[in-house]
């Protein structure tokens, strides 16, 4: 409950006070660096962090445990400890500046070296200020992007050293420490130093830009990689480029035309020239170190230059920086082995000249039981995973393939997979899967006359479906259209956020998917897609496999989004639409230095026994530094601002009909006042009403003499049906649930009179059809993801953040929820709408309470 409290709380300061945002970072552990430095000052003492001590806690678990032989003489200094003259920064912060330790995260050292590159974005990491002399406390901050929020991390300047060195990063002269105390704070981010060991420099670009990235292979490049690094730069993205090292040897080795291998690069224009009257696509790269350029075709003074017209030379001939050179876009592709594109958010970016992504972000949860559902290839729960739904609206000005389409980044980022490796947690397998939500242009309504005279609403929908065969040696297509009658609720009719359901999920095949399912951080994908509405599916692997997430949307217009869009009546019973044909994931090449310990997954859909391929990138060992590889509004003024759930559309029909002592059956009257009171013996029997439906045998059960059945005498009534039902499985009601339906009174006395019982018993019945139709194995017990399917026929409309809250109050251990936890949960949500709604008069979907108020409210 205090958890959960906690969560909301952020969530609300996110949404009314941009808390997270960039221009509002979060305090991480709540600790605020000004406060602190102010009171160390003040007392005249060095800040010592208590959340981060300098123990062997935070150093690791494991390799760098207590009894790691690689702990052994660890001692905690001060910089003032180990020069006489320590520095912040001098003269800028340079590569020079960041020198590999004894901690394998050279891929944090890369994305730290990117930083060098870009002030603008350093400045933002590194707040300018901070030294060793004025205001100096022993406090240092620097601010990071994680999982969708910048934070600003305070630490101490205690650093772990051996025989007077730093163990880990260290600058080459040895007096600079912006480096070491930034790696200390990444550290205490995750959780400890020995967190940081493996890992690819996109994690360490992302966290300290809050971009998304792409990475590329280039020996396998797409066809229009070229227009697609062109038009990224115009967006104001990082683009890193490196040779790959095939042993730590190779380490910074130079080829024979001055190329660094296992070296970080960064892409600083491309151009198209004419050379001799044909045209030749040119990369700008920038090697951090300021010399040691490449010395092939096009660079600095190879005589391709002269070929190209001065006027055309001039614009591109502008004074660079030391180690800038030109080469051919065909040599970058044949010696570079790499390419990493960050694509920053608008709030990232200053320049207004600059064009700037539009970008959305949600954040979900895999909740074991309700929406940790695993892939298609898992029919029973795929459906129940959360769901966010885009709509593009405006293709691209200028498309990169000369296709028109709406060109979509998706990421997918698992959140706290370093902090939770302490606790022999890996991460998850995850993809995802793009759904477009179709309009029926082509639909009509009709009414159809049933047997017992009712009248029921169908809706006809025609579908083309591609069917392909071979023939002579060629592919033949032919478009059949298949009808199909579906039936349409009023209340969804019009409606474009209805939740898919497995109408579509399970039989239509996705519009767009992840390359492939593998357990890295982040998966993510650049996908063509005509204008549209679609709804996205993030989910693990295999189900049941719990976890949080950030889903990130890159559009190059600006897109409506929308998070966990309201569920419909799922599970139709509609006849089977005809399966498309399988499609068939790739397995993804992993090419980071260092990757993390992580295997792909292929997701065939639909196949009713899928054969799933396997590919695995083993972990290498840590050399020396390697390679590094919106939310908005349309230009010029971009908003950041955060999607949330839908809470709005939570709603429920709760219809009952109004009940006179006429309308009650004779038999029922006797029934309750056999159990009210009025006799001491209740005889069920072939005579009593039909509700009971019960073995016709006696059963004998004793009551106090008045005239209303409290809670205590309810559980004694509903334990004595439930047990002679075969059909059924429960432990029997428990007095919680007997209070809350007790509770449903009128005239607020905790019991329950004639007509309140009679219109409790229909109910029951009603709710027990429910739970049969939903209880798909005839168990007598009802799987969790079956929760939000039974709820919605029983008129009650929640979103997933709803759903998981029902599941850890009512399912058991196997995620199972037996009738008595069914009646408990749907009686407790009618009682909780009913009391909502009689506090909000005005219907506007919000109602405030004082304290004593909302503690009454929570007891009852």
């Amino acid at each position: 409950m205090a958890c959960m409290a906690v969560e909301l709380a952020r969530k609300k300061a996110r949404l009314e006070d941009g808390a997270g945002s960039s221009s509002n970072v979060v305090s991480f552990n709540q600790q605020n660096f000004e406060q602190l430095q102010q009171d160390c000052l003040q007392n005249g003492s060095l800040f010592c962090d208590p959340t981060f001590p300098a123990s062997w806690d935070s150093l690791g678990y494991n390799e760098l445990g207590r009894n790691s032989s690689k702990a052994i003489g660890v001692e905690w200094k001060r910089p003032t400890e180990l020069c006489s003259d320590p520095q912040f920064i001098v003269d800028g912060a340079k590569r020079t500046d960041i020198c590999q330790g004894e901690l394998g995260d050279c891929w944090l050292l890369a994305a730290i070296a990117s930083l060098t590159l870009d002030h603008q974005i350093l400045n933002r990491v590194v707040p300018p200020g901070q030294s060793f002399t004025s205001q100096y406390a022993g406090i240092f901050h620097f601010q990071l992007w994680q999982f969708g929020e910048w934070v600003d991390v305070v630490v101490d300047d205690r650093l772990p050293s051996r025989d007077g060195r730093l163990m880990f990063v260290h600058s080459e002269e040895g007096a600079e420490f912006w480096s070491a105390l930034l790696e200390k704070a990444y550290a205490k981010l995750n959780g400890s130093y020995e967190s940081l060991n493996g890992g690819s420099s996109i994690e360490g670009f992302e966290d300290f830009t809050g971009g998304i990235a792409e990475s590329y292979d280039l020996q396998e490049a797409p066809p229009f990689l070229f227009n697609i690094m062109r038009k990224a730069l115009r967006l104001g993205s990082l683009l890193g480029c490196s040779i790959n090292i095939s042993n730590s040897r190779e380490t910074e080795a130079i080829t024979p035309q001055k190329l660094v291998k296992g070296h970080a690069y960064s892409i600083t224009a491309v151009e198209q020239v004419h050379h001799l009257g044909s045209p030749v696509e040119l990369v700008r790269i920038r090697n951090p170190w300021g010399q040691v350029e490449w010395s092939g075709a096009w660079s600095d003074n190879s005589p391709e230059w002269t070929g190209v017209q001065p006027e055309e030379r001039s614009r591109l001939d502008r004074p660079a920086d030391d180690g800038e050179f030109w080469m051919s876009y065909r040599d970058f592709l044949q010696q570079f082995s790499h390419l990493d594109i960050c694509n920053l958010t608008p709030d990232t970016l200053s320049s207004d000249h600059l064009h700037r992504w539009s970008y959305s972000e949600f954040e979900g949860v895999w909740r074991v039981g309700s929406t940790a559902g695993g892939c298609r290839n898992y029919s029973a729960t795929f459906c129940s995973n959360p769901q966010f739904l885009i709509r593009l609206q405006n293709v691209d000005d200028d498309p990169h393939d000369g296709e028109d389409g709406c060109t979509v980044l998706i990421g997918l980022i698992q959140k706290d997979g370093r902090r939770e490796r302490r606790f022999g947690r890996e991460l998850n397998t995850i993809g995802f899967s793009v759904y477009q939500v179709l309009k029926n242009s082509s639909s009509s309504t009709f009414c159809l006359k049933c047997s017992d005279g009712t009248y029921l609403k169908l809706q006809l929908k025609l579908c083309f479906y591609p069917f392909k065969w071979f023939s002579g040696g060629s592919l033949n297509v032919l478009n059949v259209c298949l009808c199909f009658f579906l039936q349409v609720p009023d209340q969804h009719r019009g409606r474009s956020n209805v939740r898919l359901g497995p109408d579509v999920l399970l039989r239509s095949a996705p519009a767009v998917r992840s390359r492939t399912f593998i357990n890295l951080r982040e998966v993510c994908d650049r996908f063509k897609l005509p204008p549209g509405d679609f709804v996205i599916v993030p989910s693990t692997f295999e189900p049941h496999r719990r976890g949080s997430f950030i889903l990130r949307v890159f559009t190059e217009k600006h897109a409506h989004s929308r998070s966990e869009p309201e569920p419909e009546h799922a599970h139709s019973r509609s006849e089977p639409e005809p399966q498309p044909e399988p499609e068939y994931a790739h397995s993804r090449s992993e090419s980071d230095p260092e990757p993390e310990h992580a295997h792909s997954r292929s997701e065939p859909e639909p196949q009713p026994e899928p054969e799933h391929t396997h590919s695995r990138s083993e972990p290498q060992p840590e050399p020396q530094p390697e390679h590094t590889h919106s939310r908005s509004e349309p230009d010029p003024e971009p908003e950041h601002a955060h999607s949330s759930p839908v809470e709005e559309d939570v709603d429920a029909d709760i219809q009952e009909r109004d009940i006179r002592q006429d309308d009650v059956d004779p038999h029922f009257k006797h029934l309750f006042a056999q159990i009210s009171g009025k006799v001491t013996t209740l005889f069920i029997s072939s005579s009593s009403p039909p509700h009971l439906q019960v073995p016709r045998r006696p059963s004998v059960l004793l009551f106090p003499q008045d005239s209303q059945i409290s809670a205590f005498e309810l559980q004694k009534i509903l334990d004595k049906v439930v047990k002679q039902r075969s059909d059924v499985r429960t432990n029997g009601f428990s007095l919680q649930t007997c209070r809350n339906i007790s509770l449903l009174d009128a005239d607020g006395s905790s019991t329950v009179g004639l007509l309140e019982f009679h219109t409790l018993w229909n109910k029951i019945q009603r709710y027990l059809g429910i739970f049969k139709n939903h209880d798909s194995d005839d168990s007598g017990s009802m799987s969790s993801h079956e929760m939000r399917a039974a709820l919605a026929e029983a008129g009650f409309q929640v979103n997933s953040a709803v759903i998981q809250e029902i599941v850890g109050r009512y399912a058991d251990s196997s995620f199972s929820i037996d009738f008595d936890c069914f009646i408990g949960c749907l009686i407790r949500l009618e009682m909780l709408f009913k009391m909502f709604w009689t506090l909000d008069k005005q219907n506007q979907g919000r109602i405030q309470l004082d304290l004593q108020q909302w503690l009454c409210l929570a007891i009852n």
